[in-house]
């Protein structure tokens, strides 16, 4: 009962969304009903990522980017954390329990459905570090905290959203790079979500796939 109220706290701290997440699965009656609650998860975050990043280009058009309040900013880092860290922790987490034949039926998931959410989420993951790395440039240099995160300014989402694409898929032009530890960090950790995603996560879906057909 302790473990699982810390694991609780710990959940809450590093990702209120997984919080909720793993509340509203493991209500689920059924593998099957799991499996369809996160398939509801799965689009509904990525449907508010959508809208939370046009509502930032649509900010910058109108010139209010610059002018909005610290408590909105603060909640697009927030939940831009969360998901990352709940990203994370779930695939992760997901791809030991693939590897363990008696949790492989455990969500009542097709492996081409689970591939759909990883990519889903690995575009997620993209708009939300294109937010994190937006905004905190932005408010470093609205607060006077540093001139910048990067080499030059992130001047408008787009180029943010340029960016985290080419720093999860591990290109980097150079002509953008992070210069403070925060950002250093960030990257970092886009770089690791990513590799999870690309290199483990669709390596061990379609593997066991193509091994099922194959006993099959």
């Amino acid at each position: 009962m302790i473990k699982h109220h810390y694991e609780y706290l710990i959940h809450w701290c590093i990702s209120p969304t997984l919080f909720v997440s793993s509340s509203y699965k493991k209500r689920a009656p059924t593998p099957r009903e799991r499996g369809k609650r996160v398939r509801i998860l799965n689009i509904t975050y990525f449907t508010v990522a959508c809208i939370l990043f046009i509502g930032i280009i649509i900010l910058y058009m109108t010139h209010t980017i610059t002018h909005i309040n610290t408590l909105l900013i603060g909640f697009y880092i927030l939940w831009s954390l969360s998901r990352v860290n709940e990203i994370f922790m779930a695939f992760l987490k997901d791809v030991f329990d693939k590897l363990n034949p008696r949790k492989r039926k455990k969500n009542g998931l097709q492996y081409y459905e689970r591939i759909a959410l990883a990519l889903r989420s690995f575009i997620e993951l993209i708009l939300h570090y294109a937010m994190l790395y937006y905004l905190l440039d932005t408010c470093f240099v609205r607060y006077g905290l540093w001139n910048g995160l990067f080499n030059q300014p992130l001047r408008d989402p787009l180029t943010a959203l340029y960016f985290s694409l080419i720093t999860i898929v591990s290109i980097g032009y150079g002509d953008y790079y992070p210069i403070h530890p925060i950002s250093k960090l960030l990257v970092m950790y886009e770089i690791i979500n990513g590799l999870l995603l690309l290199a483990v996560s669709f390596t061990v879906y379609v593997g066991l796939d193509l091994d099922e057909k194959e006993a099959s």
